[in-house]
């Protein structure tokens, strides 16, 4: 089954469930479905930037990680934190590692 075969089945499921899977969260989602390791929210933004021209704040991402999650879409790997240099001033940002959930998988959760 290839990605886009799996977005639709995704987006069936959601239509059953009476959720969307909206045109900001299907590139998040084919992020995860072609990664080969886990993505940070991050790393979604800059692969749905790059590969699908798709402009997404990191607070959205956010909350796309979760509703994917939600929905038994995806799942968390691990939760890690980072320092963050920006002018000079460290801090740290939570980061969630998701990986697309396998169908199989998926039907046993």
């Amino acid at each position: 089954m290839n990605t886009q075969q799996i977005i639709d089945r995704a987006e069936q499921h959601c239509n059953k469930q009476g959720s969307r899977l909206t045109s900001k969260r299907k590139p998040v989602l084919a992020g995860l479905l072609q990664a080969d390791k886990a993505l940070s929210a991050y790393e979604l933004l800059d692969y749905c930037k790059n590969q699908c021209g798709a402009n997404i704040p990191a607070m959205s991402a956010y909350r796309i990680l979760t509703f994917l999650k939600s929905e038994q879409l995806a799942h968390r790997l691990k939760l890690a934190t980072i320092n963050l240099s920006h002018r000079l001033r460290p801090r740290s940002a939570i980061v969630f590692e998701l990986r697309a959930m396998p169908t199989s998988e998926r039907n046993h959760h």
